[in-house]
């Protein structure tokens, strides 16, 4: 699956065994994958991947502020500086022919306008991530009546994304389809959130850290010892009339390119040969990917730790800085919008234990919803807990992947979830499940540590 399918929306009988009367829904907290876009590099020309996608028409409606002379704008005061936001602009894409010639990538019906560039969000990419807004708003704002129909202040908002302009413009897409414009108040703007590429944290950010950078190495190279053997067979075999040097984890291209060219070209309706198609070869294509960029979650504690223990440490905080809002009137920001990539759901899955060993389809969705106890609950609770001792945990957290509630193994002990649901954590066993996780000194540990992996576990791996 590259493109996820979505469901149709909850029944009134899902809804009311998902968000029981018993529990009151106090924050959310969506970490989504950004949309369909272009192959990050060039490939498969051979098999009638087409080298330009004509499938960007947004490249068409770009629009950019510039700073004006002083004097430009009358009624401008002294010596301020003037902005205007109205430079309209379209964008074409070029290249260059067989003797270096600069010639621009013509392959649509308006110059090339509508081209796209490596790694661009696709106009079905815009799409799908406007309707995961969308879905989100008939959840949370039509159906559960949880979030505000409009939102009036930034403060009730936070929107984050990577530094990549794929994942800020679906952040923009989602956002409006959870709050188009007619949903927003009179001068509201949102803020759109970032980190410089060395700081950033939603994804496992190998080129900032050397130790992560060297064990990313090590997983990958076992994911060839295990995968080259089985994919010189079948899968080589099937391909070999357009990769006459067959398949392998380190080929050329490497099976997670393969992939990725295979799954933009599925995902934007590109057609490829029948042999890329087959359900044996990209089953074993992904198999291979997911065994070299996901294993070391699951198999290594350094590795968690260092590719997603900051960012689940970030989640797990606004989850407890939520509660602590509740108790002195409510929480202001209820929603939180953090656009990332393939590799960080799969990373945050995986060091949770409820990855399901297939690569994340373009926009899918991690939903980390924060409950508490209904009042009349929490007071029936309060009257027991005076009379018999001790403490009952009030706040659940749970955990849905494209509208799939998630059962983490850390929580499934007694006492560790909610009653009856495995899928509602205790707050308390959420915060020990991702504060194992959570690195003292990311950048201390990223610049030292063990030589290979194995010695990190003590076994084989």
């Amino acid at each position: 699956m590259t493109s996820l399918p979505p469901r149709p929306d909850y029944t009134p009988s899902e809804l009311s065994a998902l968000y029981p009367s018993s529990l009151r829904l106090i924050h959310l907290q969506v970490l989504a994958r950004h949309g369909e876009r272009t192959p990050v590099r060039a490939r498969l020309q051979n098999a009638g991947v087409p080298e330009h996608w004509d499938l960007c028409q947004a490249a068409k409606r770009f629009r950019a502020s510039v700073l004006l002379p002083e004097g430009s704008i009358p009624g401008a005061i002294g010596s301020d500086e003037v902005w205007n936001e109205g430079l309209r602009y379209s964008r074409r894409v070029e290249t260059f022919d067989r003797n270096g010639k600069a010639v621009i990538a013509d392959v649509g019906k308006e110059g090339g306008k509508g081209v796209c560039i490596l790694g661009e969000l696709t106009d079905e990419g815009r799409r799908s991530t406007l309707a995961l807004g969308m879905r989100l708003r008939r959840l949370y704002v039509d159906a559960l009546g949880f979030l505000p129909e409009r939102l009036e202040k930034e403060e009730q908002i936070y929107l984050r994304s990577t530094p990549m302009q794929r994942t800020l413009e679906s952040l923009h897409q989602v956002f409006t389809g959870l709050y188009p414009p007619t949903a927003r108040g009179p001068g509201f703007e949102a803020t759109f959130t970032t980190r410089n590429f060395t700081e950033e944290n939603l994804y496992p950010n190998e080129g900032a850290c050397k130790r992560l950078n060297d064990l990313s190495r090590q997983f990958a190279d076992l994911a060839a010892e295990k995968w080259n053997p089985i994919l010189t067979g079948y899968t080589s075999e099937r391909v070999r009339k357009y990769l006459p040097d067959g398949v392998a984890v380190d080929g050329h291209p490497r099976v997670s390119g393969l992939l990725d060219t295979v799954n933009s070209s599925l995902g934007n309706g590109i057609k490829l040969p029948a042999e890329f198609t087959d359900e044996r070869v990209h089953c074993e294509l992904e198999a291979a990917a997911v065994t070299e960029w996901f294993d070391g979650y699951l198999q290594n504690e350094q590795y968690r730790r260092l590719g997603a223990g900051r960012l689940l440490g970030d989640l797990k905080d606004r989850m407890v800085t939520a509660t602590k809002e509740e108790k002195k009137g409510g929480v202001e920001q209820k929603v939180c919008l953090y656009s990332a990539h393939d590799t960080t759901l799969g990373a945050v899955l995986a060091s949770l234990g409820c990855f399901d060993g297939r690569w994340p389809p373009y926009t899918s969705s991690i939903a980390f919803e924060l409950f508490s106890k209904a009042p009349s609950e929490a007071s029936s609770q309060g009257w027991l807990t005076k009379f018999f001792g001790g403490a009952k945990e009030e706040h659940y957290v749970r955990l849905r992947y494209n509208e799939k509630p998630m059962t983490l193994p850390g929580c499934a002990p007694q006492g560790k979830h909610l009653e009856g649901d495995a899928s509602l954590c205790t707050l308390d066993a959420f915060r020990e499940v991702v504060e194992s996780m959570v690195p003292a000194d990311w950048m201390g540990e990223c610049n030292a540590g063990p030589k290979d992996a194995s010695a990190q576990t003590g076994k084989n791996l």
